[in-house]
């Protein structure tokens, strides 16, 4: 990873992994965050260092930027996995 990349987190906040996920990959490479998570938890996944916060609704209507994702960290699977 570098910081060219940039990384899509789906449940970003949904525990540990998720979380860790985000801080590792801007600290690791510096690269550009996609986080996706709940409305309710925006705000404290924004504060673990993600440059994006997307919630699940804003993924399904269709706010997730096409062919730019280099990363996908996946802890939710679901409808979310295929869009991604």
């Amino acid at each position: 990873m570098n910081s060219a990349d940039v990384v899509l987190v789906q449940g970003a906040s949904g525990g540990g992994v998720g979380s860790a996920v985000v801080q590792l990959a801007k600290r690791r490479g510096g690269a550009h965050v996609i986080a996706i998570t709940s409305s309710a938890k925006q705000k404290d996944v924004a504060s673990l260092g993600a440059d994006r916060v997307l919630t699940h609704e804003e993924v399904a209507s269709g706010l997730l930027p096409e062919n730019s994702i280099d990363v996908v960290v996946d802890n939710v699977a679901g409808v979310d996995l295929a869009r991604s």
